[in-house]
């Protein structure tokens, strides 16, 4: 199951990159925006643009990602004896990992 999310942060730019300072995105234009989060699970961001030209020509599109979260992992270990010990002393390791589901992680 994904979720569909707004960025934790401020959405900043425009970068533009070749471009001007002004107002209008130009063909050959690139302009960059970014914002980040930080995500428990997995997730899907989408973004809409909308513009209008000089002429008052509208123009709308949208794109979505989607990425997904792997649960996590929890390993314990123990040691016996626990110490201290002397010289020579044979320890044994004990250990063993736990999933954490994802809801868990948050």
């Amino acid at each position: 199951m994904s979720r569909t999310r707004k960025c934790q942060s401020a959405i900043s730019g425009p970068v533009k990159d070749p471009g001007n300072d002004d107002a209008w995105l130009e063909s050959g234009e690139v302009w960059t925006y970014s914002c980040t989060s930080t995500l428990t699970q997995t997730t899907e961001n989408t973004v809409t643009a909308t513009g209008e030209d000089k002429d008052g020509q509208k123009a709308t599109d949208t794109d979505s990602k989607t990425v997904k979260v792997l649960p996590g992992i929890k390993v314990v270990k123990s040691a016996a004896p626990a110490g201290p010990v002397a010289p020579g002393t044979e320890v044994t390791y004990t250990f063993f990992a736990v999933s954490i589901p994802r809801a868990a992680t948050r």
